[in-house]
């Protein structure tokens, strides 16, 4: 019986030493500069699988089999999720500049234990920085009906690179898409050499509104980032003409 004891007191020092090594670690001041992209990584897997969770219940979606395991769609989302939070922060292999700065400046002291506050507070800065950007871009090319857009067309000499939306009134549909020739692509929806939905509910005779953005005049450096967030803002893909949330 005394063996036991002991060695029931033993079992449970060893249980607080850990737990104090633990809290010694997670409560140690850290330079993010120092920290590999590796390190970080796990923070922004972490932060992925969390945040669709978060997606996924809003949804009315299953996350987890029956046996327990994660779901193979809620996999792909969440590494897609963590794929483009990695570009964003780590991206070759390297913490980037923007990501530093912020934490620099918002955290000047910091804990192993804050890394995912400041992640989640970058990625919330980021988001609100894109916000304002597509609300000056869609204030500056505001929505034109199809008979405004051909008079457009007419007048206008050239052609650009950008994204544009298409707005079923009728339906309250929409179609986001990119081109680069967007007056020239805009026109082929309506005249049966783009989509096809979108033609056939335009000869049944529903009211268009049609919108040009160029990526010349946002702050997008990739069309295709652009093209997902319009897609993602409209909710083309879940509720309107798309058949896919945008290239990757």
């Amino acid at each position: 019986m005394k063996y036991v004891i002991i060695l029931i007191c033993a079992s449970i020092g060893i249980l607080i030493a850990d737990v104090i090594i633990r809290e010694c670690y997670a409560n140690q001041k850290i330079l993010l500069s120092r920290l590999s992209a590796q390190q970080i990584s796990k923070h922004i897997y972490s932060y992925a699988i969390s945040a669709e969770q978060k997606d996924f219940s809003c949804q009315g979606k299953e996350v987890f089999t029956k046996k327990g395991a994660y779901r193979a769609d809620f996999s792909k989302k969440a590494n897609m999720r963590y794929s483009e939070l990695n570009k964003l922060i780590a991206p070759n292999g390297e913490l980037s500049g923007n990501f530093l700065d912020f934490a620099m400046h918002n955290y000047p002291s910091i804990r192993r234990k804050d890394i995912p506050t400041v992640i989640s507070g970058y990625i919330a800065e980021v988001e609100r920085n894109k916000k304002h950007m597509h609300d000056q871009i869609l204030q500056e090319h505001p929505f034109i009906t199809v008979d405004q857009f051909q008079e457009f067309r007419k007048r206008e000499s050239g052609d650009s690179v950008g994204v544009y939306v298409i707005y079923n009134q009728s339906k309250d549909k929409y179609y986001v898409g990119q081109a680069k020739r967007l007056l020239f692509r805009v026109n082929q929806h309506f005249t049966g050499h783009g989509n096809g939905d979108v033609y056939a509910d335009y000869v049944y005779g529903d009211d268009f509104l049609v919108q040009m953005l160029p990526l010349s005049s946002s702050e997008f450096s990739d069309i295709d980032e652009m093209e997902r967030v319009m897609i993602k803002k409209y909710n083309a893909y879940t509720e309107g003409y798309n058949k896919t949330g945008g290239n990757k």
